[in-house]
């Protein structure tokens, strides 16, 4: 009997651990959101500190024709 209830505590406080772990988990995903927010807002600050502007006429490039690139030894 000793075995049996030892065995229901041990599956109780494991299914408690489980729920513990999650739930940092999930703070720590939300505390690591905020951070990349703030970092993204200071990196920004400090670019227009440099007087660097925001472009708002993107390029993009399209990869639809094959090329090949050679590079020398003498670099």
């Amino acid at each position: 009997m000793y075995f049996l209830s030892l065995s229901v505590v041990h599956v109780v406080m494991r299914k408690e651990a489980s729920q513990q772990i999650g739930h940092l988990r999930s703070e720590i995903a939300s505390l690591e959101a905020t951070y990349i927010e703030a970092k993204h807002q200071i990196s920004a600050r400090v670019a227009s500190l440099d007087g660097f502007n925001q472009n708002q006429n993107k390029i993009f490039i399209s990869k639809s024709d094959q090329s090949l690139v050679l590079r020398t030894t003498a670099e």
